[in-house]
């Protein structure tokens, strides 16, 4: 426990250190209590009751028995775990930073049982995410539900991010100084005024500031107009500031009446020296309707007069239409520009941007998604052309959830509407490597070859595949009904349109799914503490094992007749086929990936912290262990090409990635991806010498049995490969009888665009890479064709068949 927390801890601070870094505020980050050795002080404290009276108000009931072992306080930030017999079962970051300057004592916690992790806020979140958000209120950071950074409630499964407020405010906060200066007496002297209406809808918030030790920051935090967390205080604009004194106006849309007497929203300012204070802002519906609304200095120079343009118009100037990879930067910013009824340049107006989506039935239009993409600045102001611009980090939502990026400004009904898409990235060519199968983590779709979604099948566990039937195997959750909560599927690998089999349903859940081809089982781990097994067709389903600790991934050792599974203790045990022999095979102090077994050896990955991993494997009869790669990312799933001698896995960053055996030439394979998890590759199969004379086809089933496939029944054209694609792709069809085969292919027009004549055919599938039709996306005149909807017609004598197909670059 001591060891995680001290890890847990240097990569938060890493994380702080990143941001500010990123923000231009250089690596500025808190410090952490080390011993002489740099190693991160853990203390233990017994607690004084039973797990249950922590259950209730932990805040409370931990933090009193803080302050009894430390005595004072109010000098450091005690971040706390509470181990019980079960794990850890709970953090508590407590602040002792009350003074006579403060009126937020910047206590927080987070609360978890099992695989869940709660915050004080109340949503399911990592550790590592939850412990930054909440230190974050620590650092006296409020709600930022703006975005989905680190102090929204959307920062999982995308990039954490610090905004540019929040870096600014920790740049002067004292935890983030080495020598910070003493605190003073004089607090900021604040002045409010009326709030004046800025037509047609908007409110301007206006303050006189006045402070002998420098203006830092102020910001407006309060109740947010028509959002789900509207009872929650969040920040709603920001200003940087400079010198002793200010006069600061904020145009605001946003800011909501105070609930009722006992709920203010607040001014927030910081100075130089890290003190700050928050200034209740109390108003209702009728401090609006009483504004003066002729009484708009627009420009902010203290005068009322023609030069007070009033913006009338917003227009969009780049930056529409972007495609990126997620979880990276677009390549070019969104650019808009305001104008007033005349049409020249409005300078120095707030321009806001929000990441929404298109509407869905979860999600009407205009809501907002952080896990679209967090934008680099909510707010930003026209410089002296009118213009203002903002970029966009894409998050993990890709192709059908589009995100949509909407700028308004305060006063103009007009808004503008930029729009971009997520798509993965192929670095190598696919004919260099098998074809790669994987599940992803967050929205728990199956994949397949570069990177589309490879079979239409929702809230995936886990995928076996049978390489000698050529046949894929899934977990898959399904909805609360009946008394059924998931079922084993499959499909075979050649043919996606034919129906997806449903092996067997389940009242509890399947984990980790393995195939036993050659004896023609499936075996599984399931959340009851079980493995189970059936045949391929789901009959004789039974209990093997039972009583086991939280069993995870599987694997088959089939030349030995082994079955190998890791546990929440992180070992990695082993059985007999049949059930009996149960052994612990070994014992890992970091977190298991997944397993599995190739040849003499089985290989895992292995998380060592939140950005760092290592993928080891050990020899099967002599149990050595040899460190393969050591990461600077966390790997996940993991598959192994004996035949190349090169090893495949998932990491955390969204790519699939390679490498020899010996450690050398790691390189990236597909990047951009969400967050790919489990993986197995379609390693193709020994062929018969008769396929190359007669072109029909032959696979080995087992070493030294060849099992011959039956020729098609019928003549068909099959799915083109990748789709959509860019710039390549490949036709695959089935010939039942021998024919004169060519395929026209036509614009979304019906303009003929090129024809592939292919010759005589004899009868066969024509489905792989070395025997499908090829494309290379350019036309009869040898010109790249433009992005695209595109039709292909196959034509073998008299059969004809059309498909649809689309080129996105």
């Amino acid at each position: 426990m001591e060891a995680y927390l001290g890890t847990l801890m240097k990569d938060v601070q890493k994380f702080y250190a990143d941001e500010m870094e990123r923000h231009g505020f250089g690596r500025k980050t808190f410090r952490l209590e080390t011993d002489e050795a740099g190693k991160v002080i853990v203390h233990r404290v017994i607690g004084q009751f039973e797990t249950s009276h922590y259950d209730f108000q932990p805040l409370t009931s931990i933090g009193t028995e803080i302050k009894e072992h430390f005595g004072d306080i109010s000098k450091n930030i005690y971040i706390t775990s509470c181990a019980t017999k079960n794990g850890l079962d709970c953090f508590l970051i407590g602040s002792g930073v009350a003074t006579e300057w403060s009126l937020h004592e910047g206590y927080a916690y987070t609360y978890h049982k099992g695989a869940t992790h709660q915050g004080a806020c109340g949503l399911p979140r990592s550790v590592f995410g939850v412990t930054i958000h909440e230190l974050g209120h620590a650092f006296s950071l409020p709600h930022d539900f703006r975005t989905g950074g680190i102090m929204s409630y959307g920062y999982d499964g995308i990039p954490l991010s610090m905004s540019k407020f929040a870096a600014e405010w920790l740049d002067a906060h004292r935890y983030f100084n080495e020598n910070p200066t003493d605190i003073k007496d004089t607090l900021t002297r604040i002045k409010t005024f009326p709030i004046l209406a800025y037509p047609p809808n908007a409110a301007i918030l206006r303050f006189e500031l006045s402070d002998p030790d420098g203006l830092h920051q102020a910001s407006i935090v309060g109740y947010r107009k028509n959002y789900d967390n509207s009872m929650r205080e969040s920040l709603i604009a920001c200003k940087s500031l400079n010198g002793t004194s200010a006069t600061v106006e904020f145009i605001t849309t946003e800011l909501a009446p105070s609930p009722h007497h006992l709920m203010y929203n607040h001014l927030w300012v910081m100075d130089k020296r890290g003190n700050y204070i928050q200034e209740p802002y109390f108003f209702q519906e009728d401090d609006m309707q009483a504004a003066d609304k002729n009484q708009v200095d627009i420009n902010s120079d203290g005068i009322v007069d023609a030069n007070d343009r009033i913006p009338a118009d917003i227009r969009k100037i780049s930056g529409d239409n972007q495609l990126g990879l997620p979880n990276a930067w677009l390549p070019e910013p969104f650019v808009v520009e305001v104008v007033d009824a005349n049409g020249d340049p409005v300078v120095g107006i707030e321009v806001i941007f929000r990441v929404t989506q298109y509407p869905t039935e979860d999600h009407p239009a205009g809501s907002l998604r952080s896990d679209h993409g967090l934008l680099s600045d909510m707010e930003s102001r026209t410089d002296a052309d009118g213009r203002a611009q903002n970029h966009l980090l894409l998050g993990y939502q890709v192709e059908t959830l589009a995100p949509v990026v909407h700028v308004s400004v305060p006063g103009v009904s007009k808004q503008i509407r930029f729009n971009a898409m997520a798509r993965e990235k192929v670095l190598i060519d696919p004919s260099e490597y098998p074809n790669i199968y994987w599940v992803d983590a967050i929205d728990n779709h199956l994949y397949g070859p570069e990177g589309s979604e490879w079979v239409h099948a929702t809230q995936v566990q886990s995928i076996a595949y049978d390489e000698l039937n050529r046949q894929m195997y899934w977990i898959e959750g399904l909805l609360p009904m009946g008394n059924h909560c998931a079922s084993i599927k499959s499909t075979a690998l050649d043919d996606l349109f034919s129906p997806h089999i449903e092996i067997s349903t389940f009242m509890n859940m399947p984990v980790s799914l393995a195939i036993h081809p050659l004896q023609g089982k499936l075996y599984w781990t399931n959340n009851r503490g079980e493995i189970q097994t059936c045949n391929l067709d789901g009959s004789n389903i039974e209990n093997l094992i039972t009583g086991l600790n939280s069993p995870k991934h599987i694997t088959i050792d089939t030349a030995r007749s082994k079955l190998y599974w890791t546990d929440r203790q992180e070992r990695i045990l082993s059985a007999d086929l049949n059930g009996e022999n149960i052994q612990t095979f070994l014992k890992i102090p970091q977190t298991l990936g997944h397993i599995t077994i190739a040849g003499d050896h089985l290989y895992w990955t292995e998380k060592i912290s939140e950005t760092k991993g290592i993928i080891r494997r050990a020899d099967l009869e002599k149990h050595r262990l040899k460190v393969l790669y050591r990461l600077d990312s966390v790997p996940v799933g993991i598959a192994v090409d004996l035949a190349s001698e090169k090893l495949y896995w998932t990491d955390t960053q969204g790519r699939i990635r390679r490498a020899n055996f010996n450690g050398s030439q790691i390189e990236d394979v597909i990047i951009g991806l969400l967050v790919p998890g489990q993986l197995v590759l379609d390693i193709p199969r020994p062929m018969d010498e008769s396929e190359s004379m007669d072109e029909s086809e032959s696979v080995s089933a087992a070493p030294g049995h060849l099992e011959s496939f039956p020729h098609p029944e019928l003549t068909e054209v099959l799915p083109n490969y990748p789709n959509p694609f860019n710039p390549e792709t490949w036709i695959p069809y089935r010939l039942a009888a021998p024919a004169e085969v060519s395929i026209a292919i036509y614009a979304a027009d019906g303009k003929l665009v090129r024809t592939l004549d292919l010759g005589h055919r004899s009868v066969g599938s024509y489905e792989t890479r070395s025997r499908a039709a090829y494309w290379d996306g350019r036309n009869d005149q040898g010109e790249p064709v433009a992005s695209g909807v595109y039709f292909y017609t196959l034509k073998a004598d008299a059969f004809t068949a059309t498909r649809k197909m689309l080129i996105l670059k």
